[in-house]
């Protein structure tokens, strides 16, 4: 399967792009309603006042979509190909972080519970987004983000 973009004239292949699907565990952050992912279980706690209870026991570093959009936009842009780029922020958080970070500007009380998940923690450095001069955003820099698209998120409702 070849990726194409729509460009005036047609569509065009991308060249030369590897995209590939992984098993890591890790969580992409969007605002989405489509699936019970993270995000769609926190706007389950502000629009249907779900109970906000969220895992500590295990760590992952978040992407966030924004994020990988631009990293795509930029590999395309400059013509970046046969690598393998890890896309997340720096530092370990649970759900729970997550959640109470993203949840408390709006009011809502998180709890925590300790699920003893032991699913693998995996460590992925900035290195490749740094040699390759590509955006990098910290933890707080994507929850301010999350949380704008979140306030905003009914100018991206398309009729």
């Amino acid at each position: 399967m070849q990726l194409r973009m729509l460009m005036p004239g047609g569509a065009k292949p991308i060249p030369k792009l590897l995209f590939y699907s992984t098993r890591k565990p890790r969580h992409i952050l969007s605002v989405r309603r489509t699936k019970l992912t993270l995000i769609n279980r926190l706007l389950r706690n502000l629009d249907d006042g779900v109970p906000a209870i969220y895992d500590t026991s295990w760590k992952f570093q978040p992407s966030y979509l924004g994020h990988i959009s631009e990293i795509i936009n930029k590999i395309i842009e400059r013509g970046i190909n046969k690598e393998i780029i890890p896309i997340s922020v720096d530092g370990l958080y649970s759900r729970y972080d997550v959640a109470k970070d993203i949840l408390t500007p709006f009011g809502i009380v998180v709890s925590a519970v300790d699920k003893g998940d032991i699913t693998p923690i995996i460590i992925d450095d900035q290195s490749k987004l740094k040699e390759q001069n590509l955006p990098i955003y910290n933890y707080q820099e994507v929850i301010e983000k999350i949380i704008k698209e979140i306030k905003y998120r009914n100018i991206y409702i398309l009729n």
